[in-house]
């Protein structure tokens, strides 16, 4: 059975697991960043299934992408998923890692969600 599409009443692009404490503020700008790109599908279905695409990418010390992002979550519509890879790969590179965080790399997972 074909699903209807429904228009959404809300969009959310987030990052959805928690980051060290010393990448708050880094976190916050990266959010903005991913949030400005991220063009959301048209004739998206919104059904009591998934809304939800989760993307996975690691981020090194400069703020350049280490490898492709990856879908980790697939939403009901495969083009939820799709149009948050983009916005990752668009809005690479991000701002540099704190000097003061110890690593040289960080896993960043990103929700793309649309609520009715």
């Amino acid at each position: 059975m074909a699903r209807t599409p429904v228009r959404a009443e809300r969009s959310e692009a987030k990052i959805v697991e928690r980051l060290p404490t010393e990448l708050d503020v880094w976190g916050s700008l990266v959010q903005r960043k991913v949030e400005r790109l991220w063009v959301v599908p048209g004739g998206i279905a919104l059904d009591a299934e998934e809304t939800t695409a989760e993307v996975s990418f690691v981020v090194d010390r400069d703020g350049n992408l280490v490898g492709d992002p990856i879908i980790i979550k697939h939403a009901s519509d495969l083009r939820l998923g799709e149009s948050g890879l983009r916005a990752i790969l668009l809005a690479a590179p991000f701002p540099p890692l704190p000097e003061s965080f110890a690593r040289s790399q960080q896993r960043v997972v990103y929700g793309f969600s649309l609520h009715r």
